[in-house]
């Protein structure tokens, strides 16, 4: 995790600075740190790789959309921690029926909630997984079966 952090923390401090790029990265850290072990294991590894990746080709972009990245990227891995109670078939699960089967597993939520970064969109107050979840594919689609009134 650290390799990946520091590697791509030089190209994020040139794009938004020190201080910005060094209080975001902390807090990222934290937060993986924070996710429930069952997910951490793969996210651990997953999201400093995200980071590195990305910080790869961001030359050409914009200061204000380099720092919601990152910004996104905390906000997701703090909402993994709300995931305690769930495994990763629960919440594959959960993601494959709530998209329609647009995102298959955590990894996809990631890159599309990334996506919704690299084009601007401004987030709200995103403070579980099941708000994020709302966020990207809409409200809990609840299937009620009406009976026949005679």
């Amino acid at each position: 995790m650290e390799v990946f952090l520091k590697r791509a923390e030089g190209s994020f401090r040139k794009k938004i600075g020190e201080n910005k790029t060094t209080s975001i990265l902390n807090n990222i850290k934290k937060s993986i740190n924070e996710i429930p072990a069952k997910f951490r294991r793969v996210f651990a590894s997953e999201i400093p790789r995200f980071l590195f990746t990305y910080s790869q080709e961001i030359e050409d972009v914009s200061p204000a959309i380099t720092e919601g990245v990152l910004i996104h990227i905390f906000i997701f891995a703090e909402s993994l921690k709300s995931l305690v109670n769930m495994d990763r078939n629960q919440v594959n699960h959960m993601l494959i029926k709530r998209s329609n089967s647009s995102m298959r597993n955590l990894s996809d939520l990631l890159n599309a909630f990334v996506e919704r970064a690299k084009n601007g969109a401004e987030i709200e107050n995103l403070e579980t997984f099941e708000d994020l979840l709302t966020y990207m594919v809409g409200g809990n689609a609840e299937i009620t079966q009406l009976s026949d009134v005679e």
